[in-house]
């Protein structure tokens, strides 16, 4: 059962692939082989092997700018809830504001503030004119 594997090249492979076919010829002998350049026969998987670290660093380099976006998406999405939080905050504030003011200008209030500090009706009001506005001045 153990089976002794077979090396990648061999003498009939190497023949078969500079001759272009698997039978032999004149040409397919070892004498045949004299002058010819043997290290295109493996081009192929040299490239192969060239390739593969470019590969891996564009995939490694496409995982790290994914990794950046989706970090920044992160981080945007905290920044949008901290203001989110700020908007609610000063919205609740200007109600209450907005109701503080409306409960100090109620009639009923200055009423009895008055009668309190004992302030009368005018007998008179007096109605002053506006000064006319020129051109140049600011009012």
């Amino acid at each position: 059962m153990n089976r002794r594997r077979r090396p990648e090249w061999s003498l009939g492979r190497l023949l078969a692939t500079v001759t272009g076919g698997g039978g032999r010829s004149a040409t397919g002998t070892a004498a045949g082989l004299i002058g010819r350049d043997l290290a295109t026969t493996h081009l192929a998987a040299k490239r192969r092997h060239r390739l593969f670290p470019v590969a891996l660093i564009g995939v490694l380099l496409g995982a790290l700018g994914l990794a950046a976006l989706r970090v920044d998406g992160i981080r945007q999405r905290y920044a949008l809830a901290a203001a989110m939080r700020e908007e609610k905050d000063l919205l609740e504030e200007r109600a209450r504001l907005t109701a503080e003011v409306r409960s100090l200008r109620d009639p009923a209030r200055l009423t009895r503030l008055a009668n309190r500090r004992e302030f009368e009706r005018p007998e008179r009001i007096i109605e002053l004119e506006r000064p006319p506005v020129s051109a140049g001045a600011r009012p």
